[in-house]
């Protein structure tokens, strides 16, 4: 089973603007929180839309070897599962071979409806502290006010 994550930002009207990271997502903080600590920088990352994984450039390149980089996609004709990949402030976000997916980030309602999808864990940009946080329940959202008060 996949650890899937939603990663994004609390509009001005209190809509969530996100991205799916849908495998191996409970660990990507620490390059959130050296990566995309930017408005632009964190745009970037949120166009992509959706990504089965992220990586660091070394990391990347030890496990998929590179047949070509075309602008801001690096592709790798000789992996059998990964055929390319997203280069974002030089971080890799894998898509699977023969996988479709929606290349725009989703809005939400509101932070309580991105976590209500079939998720492990929210991450959320504060731009205001250039950092991420990430939650991984209702009480957690509802102790820093991002969701009204849960039913335990």
């Amino acid at each position: 089973m996949s650890t899937r994550a939603v990663i994004g930002v609390v509009q001005y009207d209190g809509s969530f603007l996100g991205a799916w990271q849908w495998c191996d997502a409970g660990y990507i903080i620490d390059k959130l929180n050296k990566k995309f600590i930017d408005d632009k920088s964190v745009k970037e990352l949120l166009s992509v839309g959706m990504w089965k994984a992220m990586y660091g450039a070394r990391e990347f390149k030890k496990y998929f070897p590179i047949s070509k980089i075309d602008g801001n996609v690096a592709y790798t004709d000789n992996h059998d599962f990964t055929s390319k990949a997203f280069i974002v402030n030089n971080v890799f976000l894998t898509i699977e071979r023969g996988a479709r997916y929606d290349t725009s980030p989703r809005v939400y309602k509101n932070v309580e409806e991105a976590f209500g999808q079939d998720i492990n864990y929210i991450y959320i940009y504060f731009p205001q502290l250039h950092r991420w946080k990430k939650y991984g329940n209702l009480r957690a959202l509802y102790n820093d006010g991002l969701v009204s008060r849960p039913q335990w």
